[in-house]
């Protein structure tokens, strides 16, 4: 993608698409959330050794300050939790924390395409 002014390669940047705000029921935080999870999903190289009993699926692990920084800082602690429970009731995401390693608090997040797919499709036939 052509960039007109610099960009280094750990500068992240956060589209707020209208779609995923009308497809989130005007939630911004989940939007932007959505947005985030896009990009990470579309970007993730799976590990081999994570691969649990063979669900090949992208499990992204993030922790809420993960999210705030992705973010550039449209989000706080509270808006990203309450976008993160939209996000799981509308059926836009997975959680979980780590099968095996039950140690390990840290909440993983696979975005389900498909369904989000379904209602992006489902406004814009709308419009």
């Amino acid at each position: 993608m052509y960039n007109l002014l610099f960009n280094s390669s750990n500068d992240y940047c956060v589209f707020v698409r209208e779609s995923f705000t009308k497809v989130c029921n005007g939630d911004l935080s989940a939007s932007i959330l959505l947005s985030i999870l896009e990009n990470l999903t579309t970007t993730f190289t799976p590990d081999p050794n994570e691969i649990i009993d063979g669900d090949e699926r992208i499990w992204i692990k993030q922790t809420c300050k993960e999210f705030i920084s992705n973010s550039n800082g449209m989000l706080t602690a509270n808006k990203t939790k309450s976008g993160l429970k939209t996000l799981v009731e509308l059926g836009f995401i997975l959680k979980r924390t780590h099968p095996y390693q039950k140690w390990n608090r840290t909440i993983q997040y696979h975005l389900l395409v498909n369904e989000v797919n379904k209602h992006l499709l489902a406004i814009e036939e709308n419009e």
